[in-house]
């Protein structure tokens, strides 16, 4: 059976399995058994909620905290209910729900809506423009979400706008460095603003072109935090010398290694003996090659590998040497699907 075959027929049970769940009616049921239906299938959809417990307060508090799309199904009255909101604000898309424009020009519930969710700030903007100015309400979203940022991204100079004052800025990416992708741009060539971020390996991603190439500024960079590698120039992720520093003080650099300095079998060696999480990244020819396997063994019979990652690699060194065939295959995802469906 080929693999085409085998992912076909485990979709088709996926959606046979799905399709009969979802046929199963929950009216007469008690809410103890809605709440554990609800639990069961909260990866895939939210059964439908008899009327009844749909416009109970307390129920849809228990079913909100399950799974956030909950709401969705709620009274109308309880889709417009404060303690609600926020019991399904983590869970759940701005797009939504309809907030009551009382509660958004609550600033108090407004935060502690953002602790939340963060991307609930585009609505709180629309509704009231202030906001756009409130530095404690920029810092709480953006420490939630640093998309929030989006939402007050200036495209001009502003003097009265937060995200142009350098000083909040560098306190804002402090709290999250991927805000650096939204702050007046001139700030992202900014080496103190850029250093602020750096906690934030993604946050270098948006750093100037020039500062990326300014090697010793680079250097400062990846001693605040070495996994800024990521989105340095690439001559340096080939450079082996540079990446076997780096990864003496966080091994998990070597996923961001090109190259020679990738396929290195001493260097993924290393790696994977500080970090076991690296395994995954060891390029497949090197990882499965017989050398590379045995003195992987070694290690782990050396016990010179993490003591919480020697039962994960003894497992991937098996199906390497032991790879299984397409039906052994679809045979343990059919167990699996079958014992879901039976919970």
């Amino acid at each position: 059976m080929s693999r085409a075959e085998t992912d076909k027929k485990v979709r088709e049970l996926f959606d046979r399995r799905l399709a009969e769940s979802k046929s199963q009616t929950l009216v007469g049921k008690t809410r103890e058994e809605v709440l554990n239906q609800i639990e069961k299938m909260k990866k895939y959809y939210v059964p439908d909620i008899p009327e009844e417990f749909a416009a109970e307060k307390e129920f849809m508090l228990k079913a909100v905290e399950i799974n956030g799309e909950s709401i969705l199904q709620a009274s109308d009255e309880l889709k417009r209910d404060g303690d609600l909101i926020l019991a399904a604000a983590k869970e759940i898309s701005p797009i939504f729900l309809e907030i009551p424009k009382e509660l958004l020009g609550d600033r108090n519930f407004v935060l502690r809506l953002l602790c939340r969710n963060g991307l609930f700030f585009g609505i709180a903007v629309k509704c009231k423009k202030e906001y756009a100015f409130d530095k404690d309400m920029i810092l709480t979203a953006v420490k939630q979400n640093f998309e929030a940022a989006r939402y007050v991204k200036p495209r001009f100079f502003d003097e009265d706008n937060p995200m142009c004052d350098k000083n909040f800025v560098m306190e804002l990416v402090g709290e999250n460095g991927r805000a650096l992708s939204f702050v007046y741009p001139p700030f992202r060539d900014d080496e103190e603003v850029v250093l602020a971020a750096a906690k934030n390996y993604r946050s270098f991603e948006f750093a100037s072109v020039r500062l990326k190439n300014d090697e010793k500024f680079l250097m400062r960079v990846l001693d605040i935090n070495p996994s800024c590698i990521a989105y340095a120039p690439i001559e340096y992720r080939k450079n082996k010398t540079l990446i076997a520093e780096l990864m003496k003080k966080h091994a998990y650099v070597y996923r961001y290694a090109k190259e020679d300095a990738k396929n290195d079998l001493n260097m993924a060696l290393e790696a994977v003996k500080s970090d076991g999480r690296v395994f995954e990244y060891v390029p497949k020819k090197l990882r499965e090659s017989a050398e590379f396997t045995e003195r992987l063994k070694e290690c782990i019979e050396s016990h010179t590998v993490k003591k919480e990652d020697e039962e994960y690699l003894k497992e991937e060194i098996y199906w390497i040497l032991n790879p299984p065939s397409e039906e052994d295959m679809f045979k343990n995802v059919i167990t699996l699907v079958d014992k879901k469906s039976e919970k």
